[in-house]
């Protein structure tokens, strides 16, 4: 049976209704892809936003001005971004820091694949970890599935655990549901699922801020799926499960949404 597709108002209702958002960190995502050239390159320019665009646009997927502005007075205040006037009109960049940090997760967040070719280590300790292992899956008290790129584990001599290769596929079943709550699953199904009812086809070409909210709606819920180290883990050990599935739809729309502005 074919999915029905929705209105482009419905899709960013919907869109903007999944998991909980954070307003300045839906504002990084946006300023750092409407900084970048066309949206789909790793080189994040200087390239400022004009700030009626970023008022429309966040009117657009739902965001009070007020809110807004309160999310962009914190980026400036933390240093992620900077603006200028330009006459009535305000400017917004994004900083070196900002630049820095949007181009080092740029791959993961962009480009399909990249991660799932990571290794992972199955770690047991002997007893109960003092502090909390970044990045890391925990099966129980004492043990946890680990990123080989986590050297603070892995490679610490001093770390009294036992630690063995996870293979490809390897992982039972049971261990899916605790990748999938570290891996923020639920947002990944409630994603794929909302964009399984968009047609670019039946959305007006003329109107590219329903587009634009659409593309970054998108794009924010898929940002915080693929830097969850675990969303690449659960990939690789279950192909055809939400996260795939999520990735492969969100990088069909973000596709037939390349080069929106």
């Amino acid at each position: 049976m074919p999915v029905k597709t929705v209105t482009a108002s419905k899709l960013i209702e919907q869109l903007y209704s999944i998991g909980h958002i954070r307003v300045w960190s839906l504002a990084v995502t946006v300023i750092g892809d409407l900084s970048s050239h066309a949206g789909g390159n790793a080189d994040v320019s200087a390239a400022a936003v004009e700030g009626t665009i970023l008022n429309a646009l966040f009117q657009r997927m739902g965001v009070k001005p007020e809110a807004l502005r309160v999310a962009l007075h914190r980026l400036r205040k933390e240093g992620w971004i900077f603006s200028e006037k330009n006459g009535r009109t305000s400017r917004y960049q994004l900083s070196a820091t900002g630049r820095d940090e949007t181009r080092a997760v740029w791959d993961r967040v962009y480009l399909p694949e990249q991660g799932i070719d990571s290794r992972w280590q199955t770690v047991i300790y002997e007893s109960s970890p003092a502090t909390q292992i970044d990045g890391a899956v925990k099966l129980s008290s004492n043990s946890y599935i680990v990123c080989e790129s986590n050297k603070s584990v892995i490679d610490n001599p001093v770390v009294n655990c036992l630690s063995y290769p996870v293979a490809a596929s390897s992982l039972p079943s049971w261990v899916e549901e605790k990748i999938l709550i570290s891996a923020h699953g639920g947002l990944a199904e409630s994603l794929g699922d909302v964009l399984n009812g968009f047609d670019a086809a039946s959305v007006d070409k003329s109107d590219n801020l329903d587009l634009l909210a659409i593309r970054m709606l998108s794009l924010h819920h898929w940002r915080r799926i693929a830097l969850k180290p675990s969303s690449w883990l659960h990939m690789q050990q279950f192909e055809h499960g939400v996260i795939r599935q999520c990735h492969d739809r969100v990088h069909g729309v973000l596709n037939e949404l390349k080069g929106i502005r």
